[in-house]
């Protein structure tokens, strides 16, 4: 396939690489993409950062980088040395914090402005301002409820814009707060059915975009037709087939005696 598709130097290129990895309901070919495969299996290492807290690596991490402001998700690395491996699969965080729900039962493993609890992003990206008047950015949401009621403690007293803002964020998590209970706060993979992280379900994510929206399918991926025709197919759908007016139109000599590679699918019109 490689050798139809791309052949050597000398001959014509019949489709583009990022077209061959889409997947095939999207005009591809499913070939894994190697690059996006890499970022989903790092991110698997966020996620089981948040569940194996007993685990020894989990304390190693913990231990060298200092404590994290979330419970689920690790802290940004700020080592200059070291570290390049971690800091890799720190930067996929923002996967498995945006496809990720938490349900609140103590209210102690939620961070209040980092964690997104509440709505599809954390209280610290919706209200800049007020996590900067924070006296405890780190507080978990049981340190903010007492007796039934919202608590907040800000460096100095909210005055104009500040006070609109708070009044938005109480809107936001409600006017009542949840009611906590003994049981410990959960996590759920919002991609799939089983509720947990899943490679598969994520790296579908993030290759669902490449490839075209309208691809016939059904049409070219007929279990009944032999492979190959299948292929010669949806180089046709592509308009990628190596006929005689697309080499044409490509700049070869037709008259001039070439000779073929078998690597062509050549017909006439």
């Amino acid at each position: 396939m490689r050798n139809f598709l791309w052949g050597s130097s000398k001959t014509s290129k019949l489709v583009n690489w990022n077209l061959v990895l889409a997947a095939k309901n999207r005009g591809g070919l499913a070939v894994l993409n190697l690059k996006q495969m890499n970022i989903a299996l790092l991110a698997k290492w966020v996620w089981r950062f948040g569940v194996e807290k007993d685990h020894l690596w989990c304390k190693i991490i913990t231990e060298k980088h200092g404590a994290m402001y979330s419970h689920w998700i690790p802290g940004r690395v700020t080592n200059t040395s070291g570290i390049s491996c971690w800091k890799s699969i720190v930067e996929t965080s923002f996967l498995v914090n945006t496809n990720t729900s938490i349900t609140i039962h103590s209210g102690t493993r939620v961070s209040f402005w980092f964690d997104n609890w509440i709505g599809v992003d954390s209280l610290k990206i919706y209200f800049p301002d007020l996590f900067r008047l924070a006296k405890d950015k780190y507080s978990s949401v049981a340190s903010h409820i007492s007796n039934g009621s919202w608590v907040f403690d800000f460096k100095i007293r909210l005055v104009d814009n500040e006070v609109n803002q708070f009044a938005t964020l109480l809107l936001r998590i409600g006017s009542l707060p949840p009611l906590l209970n003994n049981l410990p706060d959960t996590r759920r993979w919002s991609l799939g059915n089983n509720r947990v992280f899943s490679f598969k379900t994520l790296y579908s994510q993030l290759i669902k975009t490449d490839g075209a929206e309208d691809f016939p399918f059904r049409f070219v991926w007929n279990s009944k037709i032999p492979p190959k025709v299948i292929f010669c197919v949806w180089c046709d759908v592509h308009v990628k087939l190596n006929t005689k007016d697309m080499l044409l139109r490509k700049g070869m000599d037709m008259d001039n005696g070439y000779k073929f590679s078998t690597r062509f699918f050549f017909c006439f019109y």
